[in-house]
């Protein structure tokens, strides 16, 4: 048992000591590597500020020496095991900005959820607000569903369209609304329906009256006179349940004309035709035209005065007019359809949280529109699509060829000094 014991601490002192001097040379390498990056940035600095080579002489071996480490496989290892941790970081760096592609076609759900906005031509779920039942005078129980989804927290358009559990339905804006709303049309069976939409565009100002006489005064969660949800575009779908026409409760999917957005070619004080203003949101309509909307976020997005998302107090000399009108003409140029018709050339929409930073969906609208938006001499331009023609252009019989030519861009110190 004794010369076990004694064995065993006679192997862990030799990885101790094996352990320190792996320390040891570790603590010298790093030592060597600081003094050598000193004499480096020395060296550089006396170039810079036009020192001779003989000043710089005394930084030379050592400059020669960290080289020669790098060359060997020992500085080859450290310098591979920190391109591997820097390539991993920036990676991680970049997932973190990457987005889900597509529509967010489930609903969300709880009441930690970030603002949303629609811009342009987009389909969302929404978020739930409220869900409940009711039931008619001699009905069965638990008759009628209702289901209260927030769209976006800014006003909207309007709504073009719904899906109803991944079928592209009809709703009939011809028919006299009920309290439920327009009927859905593939719902109807008979002279009966048994599915209804009533959609708000977020400008109005009381609270829905068919919500208050059904859920009014329930117990646990009643729908109050003051639940009127300003600024929020929402819209409840109410069915009446039946087994042939529900497997489930019915999820919808709404397609939405986002927020109204400036178009200056459509203010006719700003050099366009039409009434749009620009410090007035009562005159600017719904738009998927990628430029619009991308002009409209650098514009900033509010309710009345209430700022929501996109950039704050840009003056509009900063978004050049004729920059932006010729992106936005682009986006709109007509392009022929196999079938027959046309459609504009850079059109869509997307659905932005309020967590997420004005540059990645600006980056998101410039993907759609094969477009970049430039940071020049303090303004905003945009540019979409291809490169424009050259204002100017050369030939080899510009180019003076019988005369050396040199370029210095960098000056150093002492020839740039005046005295």
């Amino acid at each position: 048992m004794n010369r076990w014991l004694t064995s065993l601490l006679a192997q862990i002192l030799r990885f101790a000591l094996r352990a320190q001097r792996a320390a040891s040379l570790m603590v010298q390498i790093l030592r060597f590597a600081l003094r050598a990056q000193r004499a480096i940035w020395a060296g550089l600095c006396m170039v810079v500020a036009g020192a001779g080579p003989a000043s710089a002489a005394p930084a030379i071996p050592l400059i020669t020496a960290f080289a020669t480490f790098l060359a060997s496989p020992l500085g080859q290892i450290i310098v591979g095991i920190a391109l591997q941790v820097g390539g991993s970081l920036l990676a991680k760096a970049k997932a973190g900005k990457q987005r889900q592609p597509g529509i967010r076609s489930q609903v969300q759900i709880g009441g930690d959820v970030p603002v949303s906005i629609l811009l342009g031509h987009v389909a969302t779920a929404g978020s739930r607000v409220y869900a409940g039942t009711w039931n008619a005078p001699g009905g069965s129980p638990n008759e009628y569903f209702v289901d209260v989804i927030a769209l976006s927290d800014l006003p909207v358009a309007g709504l073009s369209g719904i899906f109803i559990d991944g079928e592209e339905v009809t709703i009939d804006w011809e028919a006299d609304e009920t309290d439920q709303g327009f009927p859905v049309v593939e719902y109807r069976k008979g002279d009966q329906d048994h599915l209804w939409v009533k959609f708000h565009d977020g400008s109005q100002t009381v609270a829905d009256s068919y919500l208050i006489d059904k859920f009014g005064a329930d117990p646990d969660m009643p729908w109050e006179s003051d639940m009127v949800g300003r600024g929020v575009a929402w819209a409840s779908v109410t069915a009446k349940l039946q087994r042939s026409l529900f497997r489930q409760l019915p999820q919808a999917l709404f397609v939405v004309d986002g927020i109204k957005a400036y178009d200056p070619r459509l203010d006719s004080t700003a050099g366009g035709t039409g009434l749009h203003r620009r410090n007035d949101p009562a005159t600017w309509e719904g738009t998927a035209n990628l430029a619009v909307l991308a002009h409209a976020l650098l514009m900033g997005c509010y309710y009345g005065s209430q700022w929501v998302y996109g950039a704050q107090g840009l003056p509009a000399a900063r978004l050049p007019v004729a920059s932006w009108v010729a992106a936005m003409n682009e986006c709109d140029t007509a392009i022929d359809l196999d079938g027959g018709g046309s459609e504009a050339q850079f059109a869509g929409g997307l659905e932005v949280a309020g967590d997420v930073e004005i540059a990645d969906t600006l980056d998101e609208l410039m993907k759609g529109a094969s477009g970049r938006i430039i940071e020049t001499s303090a303004a905003y331009k945009c540019v979409i699509g291809l490169p424009a023609s050259a204002v100017w252009s050369f030939t080899d019989g510009d180019v003076i060829i019988t005369e050396g030519q040199s370029f210095e861009p960098f000056l150093v110190l002492r020839p740039r000094t005046t005295r």
